[in-house]
């Protein structure tokens, strides 16, 4: 504890998000209900004590980790990547149940429109009443989607807890919230490629030599095909410091 701190203790039954780039300590600390962290990165957040009372309906995540996601491209552009971000640390000082803890880095943003086909060229009109206008031409083919955005990698996370007793834990959950035992910080996904460019309109068909009808108008072009996929950001490990004290020996 900081010379002049405040510490306050606090009950959390929904979520209850710490501003980016925060440092907090709080005293006692109970989690309940729907109850969880969210932190964007940059955090320290310590706490004296932290219980977790919640029943297997309730979230499992009791603490949760997120970057950013980068934005969706506008048309004609690619998705953007979402940013690393800043390391964040937990400290626990006495562990009175166990808590688990997911980290996601943010996705990559979806790729923008591809580019819209050219029409086609109008048919000629027919010369003399006895001929026919000329065919419209096809329009051409739209445009490949945007690739999307890079996915951030997984944020660096740091915990250090002391155990209330032998069989409380710091637990690690997978992006469906199991308990896989990799303790991992998970990459973004990369975004989605943009949708492909509407095809051009086809071409109007010449007027025929009766001055009354047209001939045939010329086919729509393609949609454009769907643009690649953005990659996705790395796993990386969390670390995680257990704290034995003499009397628990």
């Amino acid at each position: 504890m900081k010379k002049g701190e405040e510490v306050f203790d606090l009950h959390i039954s929904n979520r209850f998000e710490l501003k980016p780039n925060y440092e907090v300590h709080y005293g006692n600390v109970l989690i309940s209900g729907d109850g969880y962290f969210y932190m964007t990165g940059g955090n320290c957040l310590e706490i004296d004590r932290l219980e977790v009372k919640k029943e297997t309906y309730h979230k499992k995540y009791d603490i949760l980790i997120q970057g950013p996601d980068g934005e969706d491209g506008m048309d004609g552009e690619e998705g953007k990547d979402a940013e690393n971000i800043r390391a964040t640390n937990i400290v626990i000082h006495q562990l009175a149940d166990n808590v688990r803890i997911k980290s996601l880095g943010g996705n990559g943003g979806m790729g923008g429109k591809g580019a819209e086909g050219n029409p086609g060229g109008d048919g000629g009109d027919a010369v003399c009443k006895d001929t026919a206008g000329g065919k419209g031409a096809g329009g051409s083919q739209g445009g490949k989607g945007k690739k999307g955005g890079k996915g951030s990698d997984g944020p660096a996370v740091t915990v250090r807890y002391t155990p209330g007793n032998e069989e409380v834990e710091v637990r690690i959950l997978s992006r469906d919230d199991g308990e896989d035992g990799r303790n991992k910080a998970y990459g973004g996904r990369g975004g989605d490629g943009g949708d492909g460019g509407d095809g051009g309109t086809g071409g109007n068909g010449g007027w025929n030599g009766d001055g009354k009808t047209r001939a045939k108008a010329g086919k729509k072009g393609d949609r454009g095909p769907q643009g690649d996929k953005g990659e996705d950001g790395e796993d990386i490990d969390i670390i995680i410091e257990k704290i034995i004290t003499e009397d628990m020996m």
